[in-house]
């Protein structure tokens, strides 16, 4: 049984042309190629792609320093691309942390989540439903969300109520903070039905042609 990697070389986003060892964090499952990383770089605390492990380091292990963090349980760069970008780093002589930062949207460099934001949908709350309907007869461009939005249960999204007023938002945020509007957000893409799912059935003409 081959020994475990004990470091990790991590593409920082810095103009030196090189990669950067990091001791790996006891305990934690070892980062795959293309996922990202916290590691502590000078003064401040930078996030870095991974690429790859190692069982050994040019540098002596107390003179290296840990990975803070693992952001990513699967890699958002495919080993394709990390190929690609390693060959654009050497083919143009650009330090290989640029690169992989430049990979990655502004939000993923900055190690927010790696998640697709969904799209928000506005509700009434109980609270609001209760109010007697000249609640907000100050406020007209409230009164008309509420309105609208008392005749649909399930909620509006920002097409829908884009159409009431184009200005909506800022209503829409006051109502919220006084506990009248419920906010949810909608799963990007929709949940994969479990089970084995078959080919789709091929047409006569295709069948005929191999398609």
């Amino acid at each position: 049984m081959s020994a475990a990697p004990r470091f990790a070389r991590i593409a920082v986003p810095s103009p030196l042309p090189r990669h950067f060892d990091y001791c790996l964090i006891a305990g934690e499952p070892v980062p795959e190629p293309g996922t990202r990383v916290r590691v502590p770089f000078g003064r401040q605390e930078v996030t870095g792609v991974v690429l790859g492990v190692a069982m050994e380091s040019n540098l002596p292990r107390e003179k290296l320093k840990s990975i803070r963090r693992l952001l990513d349980v699967e890699p958002l760069l495919s080993p394709t691309l990390m190929e690609l970008l390693v060959w654009a780093s050497a083919y143009y002589h650009h330090p290989i942390g640029e690169v992989m930062a430049t990979a990655l949207p502004v939000l993923l460099r900055r190690g927010l989540p790696a998640a697709a934001a969904g799209e928000k949908c506005y509700a009434l709350t109980d609270a609001a439903r209760q109010l007697p309907p000249d609640a907000f007869k100050r406020s007209p461009l409230q009164q008309r969300l509420v309105q609208t939005l008392s005749q649909h249960g399930e909620g509006l999204k920002a097409a829908a109520l884009a159409e009431v007023a184009e200005n909506w938002r800022d209503a829409m945020k006051r109502l919220e903070a006084r506990g009248f509007i419920r906010v949810s957000e909608e799963p990007c893409l929709p949940p994969k039905p479990p089970g084995r799912h078959s080919a789709p059935q091929l047409t006569t003409a295709q069948e005929e042609t191999g398609a």
